[in-house]
């Protein structure tokens, strides 16, 4: 491969907080070939994860704001940021996350290949963000998606051609193990911890599953959650706790770097979700062998192959996903059958060769054809 010029990718991203999309680009980051590209990541804001940016061989590049009236603050960041591509100059763009995929879009989207990734359903989408986002996806290359969900959002409400739209799963790196979870963390007989991983805002539902913890105490005495993460739902959350008196039984333990760590001691794992793309956190609890209780939205369906590795319940309802919960804590052979399923998926769908295989092959051709016209 001696004498073959690396291409030159640009990640553009808003921040770098544990977010989704942000822990799904540290990953590919980690596995991209720096001896192949040469990676620079755009950002605006700092975050938890920055530390673990800075140790990938990708170059960062801070979008510093300033102060003053948000027109001048806004004009100060658009400058920056058209400054620091032209600098870069990129075979390739790849941009994510909502506000970002319009800014990269609008702004040099006639002059680079650019591929958007979405993640989402869009739900919460004002109808002049979905008309402005139409607007500015027109200067596109390519789309990824990371579940079937959102590829067919692409393509029946953005109205993107098929041809221009590619289903790439998320990285999963962490060990596939299974383990006795009571046993290793010392729990006595009877004690059940139930866990949840994501940002404290109202789509991930953990009101929800707040409620449903409430409906639980009264039936397993040892129940207690965890919920890893930290967002601005806190408060909100924090009181319904002492509202139901759960205090003694729910843990709000803000983001932590060892999430994974935590999350293998745990003997249910819960996603109580209201819209989701394709959740990180749902695939490090298949890959560690952890029993699954979903809310069936988004692209969790299909990634717990319609119930096969995963107890799928409705959405917003605390009394269903309690009665999941309780199933999955009684059942035997049924739930070790749905765990086996799991790490099956982990092991064929999401490997971080393939996934970095799969990306490769579109940032390739791209740069080949040189435009964003297909």
């Amino acid at each position: 491969m001696t004498g073959i010029k690396p291409l030159r990718l640009l990640f553009v991203t808003g921040t770098l907080s544990p977010g989704g999309a942000e822990l799904h680009l540290l990953k590919l980051l980690r596995v991209l070939d720096p001896s192949l590209v040469e990676s620079h990541v755009i950002h605006f804001a700092y975050g938890d994860l920055y530390e673990e940016y800075q140790k990938t061989p990708a170059v960062l590049h801070f979008i510093e704001r300033g102060t003053g009236s948000f027109p001048v603050k806004l004009l100060r960041s658009v400058l920056a940021f058209m400054k620091t591509v032209k600098q870069i100059n990129p075979d390739v763009i790849n941009s994510q996350l909502p506000e970002t995929n319009l800014l990269t879009c609008f702004l040099v989207g006639r002059k680079y290949p650019i591929v958007v990734s979405e993640r989402g359903l869009g739900r919460t989408r004002k109808p002049w963000e979905r008309l402005l986002r139409k607007t500015a996806y027109r200067r596109a290359s390519h789309f990824l998606a990371n579940s079937p969900a959102t590829v067919r959002r692409m393509l029946e409400r953005e109205r993107i051609p098929v041809r221009r739209v590619s289903l790439i799963n998320n990285i999963i790196d962490v060990p596939s193990v299974s383990v006795s979870h009571v046993q290793e963390t010392g729990r006595e007989e009877g004690e059940v911890l139930v866990m949840a991983v994501g940002g404290l805002r109202e789509v991930k539902g953990f009101s929800h599953l707040i409620n449903a913890t409430g409906i639980l105490s009264d039936i397993i005495p040892g129940i207690s959650l965890a919920i890893v993460g930290e967002g601005p739902e806190r408060s909100s959350l924090e009181e319904l706790i002492r509202q139901l008196q759960l205090g003694d039984r729910i843990a709000l333990l803000g983001y932590r770097a060892d999430a994974v760590d935590l999350l293998s001691t745990a003997d249910v794992f819960v996603s109580s979700s209201l819209s989701e793309g394709q959740s990180n956190s749902i695939l490090e609890a298949m890959a560690l062998g952890v029993p699954i209780v979903a809310t069936s939205v988004g692209g969790t369906t299909s990634l717990l192959a319609n119930g096969d590795a995963g107890i799928l319940v409705p959405p917003g309802d605390p009394a269903t996903l309690a009665e999941g919960i309780r199933q999955c804590i009684s059942e035997g052979r049924e739930a070790q059958m749905r765990v086996e399923k799991a790490k099956e998926i982990i092991r064929n769908s999401h490997s971080p060769e393939t996934i970095r295989n799969q990306y490769m092959a579109i940032y390739e051709m791209l740069a080949k054809r040189g435009d964003q016209c297909s």
